[in-house]
């Protein structure tokens, strides 16, 4: 698109009459009316300090309801209003009528040659409309975006609408820029923004990054969006650790919360069509026996109902006689707690949950269909439960030769038409880092050059050359109950937390250690890489087209 610089100010005035063929899919020209729009501010805090989300976002709507009346809004004129349910820092929300049903379609430019316009289609309610609402995402935050609305009816005629709108500076304070790292794959990067967590640090956790292929922010969440499931047009997420999940539509409003009552979250969950599991602590065992991170719940998204599916005391007694440690390592949090299995990732599989174990360095597959868990396989390296009641009956064979996993998290179940219902691939981030608080006098036998997590981890902490955390594949037989290793791609080295994401044939990685993200292609060349000038410590990355929530899929 031709652009003309015209004042200092950075307003960018678009050549009216070019024919704008990537834009409108057509042959004739686009006619666009620049116009000044106002814009409204709320007076919202931020989800996560809403006594009630919900009733919250019904008084916004409520809210927005009424500045709809006050005009007719008819194309190109616009209501709109700044991130009005403080969801996007850096979101817009428009809304206006159209006389004929159309499509919409985003452009967002800024004053600078080396960012390239973001174009998007949007997601509406459904098809072709005359009555629009979209939270814009995709604006640069702390600079001067112009935003093009392009309309196109049926017939393929298209119309649009262009204003400024000065984006807001992120409310992180601790993020200070990235270091982009071009990879060396031939490969095109996945369509995507990529979604950092600030990290863990104090005063990191707030937010949530939205960063394209280029390094530039397109979006700043208000929550630390450590996991994110999408269902029925919502995002799915956590808000704190005694709000459980929250439901939010495309516009920002948290339309459900599904509470996790006696129980907090640690975490991580995982989705079907009816359902709902997470790791979670119960709030009375932690009360009465000091035990973290000890139950898994399922809630059922029809009634909300909460199910306690799995105590791993319960589930494993013989190991919690043995592993009778508290925290002490001064790197950990929970000084003092009782932290014998730390899960850290769930997956559900035909009745069964994928459950990784940080504190045993094991995998292990719980049959949750009946009333009472029952433990299908683990994966690990034998040594972990040796002597420790009939556990070892459950260890699957390791096939091949490799250095097993240690501290692994992220492990995710993927399928392949190809294999028989009875196997599919497993993979994860291996952290290749070992720490047993609950159990201090393990050897660590079989697990040949694991890093030992030191008492001290900061910035100046130093590495032996070559050390890596890795993504790990393994392809599970549970016929033949086996294990190999399909897979292994050396990624930056993180002692704890990290994450991979298996995402249109492409790995998405992200290591809290070195602040590190990126995506390569499968062959583990990197195709785009970054890493925090000031590392905060973001828990994990993850990359999303946002196809069937704020865009359509192009």
């Amino acid at each position: 698109m031709e652009k003309l610089k015209t004042s200092k100010a950075g307003i960018y005035i678009t050549l009216v009459g070019i024919c704008l063929f990537a834009l409108c899919g057509c042959t004739g020209q686009l006619s666009i009316e620049d116009k000044a729009i106002a814009v409204h501010q709320l007076d919202v805090p931020a989800i996560k300090d809403m006594a009630n989300p919900v009733d919250k976002g019904k008084e916004i709507a409520a809210t927005l309801d009424q500045l709809k009346q006050d005009s007719a809004y008819n194309f190109p004129d616009i209501l709109a209003v700044s991130d009005p349910y403080a969801f996007n820092t850096t979101g817009l929300y428009v809304y206006f009528n159209t006389k004929s049903p159309v499509k919409v379609s985003e452009t967002i430019s800024v004053p600078d040659s080396e960012i390239d316009d973001f174009e998007r289609a949007l997601q509406g309610k459904g098809g072709y409309r005359t009555e629009h609402e979209y939270l814009l995402t995709g604006l640069v935050p702390g600079k001067n975006n112009t935003i093009t609305l392009t309309i196109t009816e049926k017939s393929g005629k298209t119309k649009a609408v262009r204003f400024d709108y000065a984006a807001s500076d992120i409310k992180s304070t601790t993020y200070k820029g990235l270091k982009v790292q071009k990879g060396n794959s031939e490969e095109k990067p996945i369509d995507g923004l990529f979604m950092l967590p600030t990290g863990v640090e104090e005063g990191a956790g707030e937010y949530s990054l939205l960063i394209d292929d280029d390094g530039v922010i397109r979006g700043e969440l208000q929550s630390n969006f450590v996991n994110v499931k999408f269902k029925d047009g919502c995002l799915y997420t956590t808000v704190d650790d005694e709000n459980g999940i929250a439901k939010i539509n495309r516009l920002g409003q948290t339309e459900h919360l599904y509470d996790f009552g006696n129980y907090a979250i640690h975490h991580d969950f995982t989705m079907t069509d009816d359902s709902l599991y997470a790791l979670t602590t119960d709030k009375e065992v932690l009360w009465k026996e000091n035990r973290v991170y000890n139950s898994v719940i399922k809630i059922d998204l029809r009634d909300d109902t909460v199910t306690e599916l799995v105590d791993f005391k319960d589930l494993l007694p013989d190991l919690y006689e043995k592993a009778t440690g508290i925290v002490n390592h001064p790197v950990l949090n929970n000084s003092g707690r009782l932290d014998v299995i730390h899960p850290n990732s769930i997956d559900y599989v035909d009745g069964s949950l994928i459950i990784s174990s940080r504190e045993t360095s094991t995998i292990m597959k719980i049959d949750v269909s009946g009333k009472t868990p029952k433990i299908e396989y683990l994966l690990s390296e034998p040594s972990v439960w040796e002597d420790i009641g009939n556990y070892s009956s459950y260890l699957y064979k390791k096939e091949g030769n490799f250095k097993p996993h240690a501290g692994q998290h992220t492990v995710y179940v993927a399928r392949d038409k190809k294999l028989p219902a009875t196997s599919y691939y497993l993979y994860m981030f291996d952290n290749n880092s070992a720490i047993m608080e609950s159990r201090r006098n393990f050897s660590w036998q079989g697990f040949d050059d694991v890093v030992q997590v030191p008492p001290v981890i900061n910035k100046d902490t130093t590495l032996p050359k070559g050390t890596s955390s890795y993504y790990y594949k393994y392809l599970v037989d549970e016929d033949a109950k086996t294990y190999r290793l399909e897979k292994k791609i050396a990624l930056p080295f993180s002692f704890f937390q990290g994450s991979v994401m298996e995402s249109g044939g492409h790995i998405i990685y992200g290591s809290s250690f070195r602040g590190a993200f990126g995506e390569m292609d499968t062959d583990g060349n990197v195709i785009n890489g970054f890493m925090l000038k000031e590392n905060s410590h973001p828990y994990r990355a993850g990359k999303f087209d946002f196809n069937g929530y704020w865009f359509v899929e192009k």
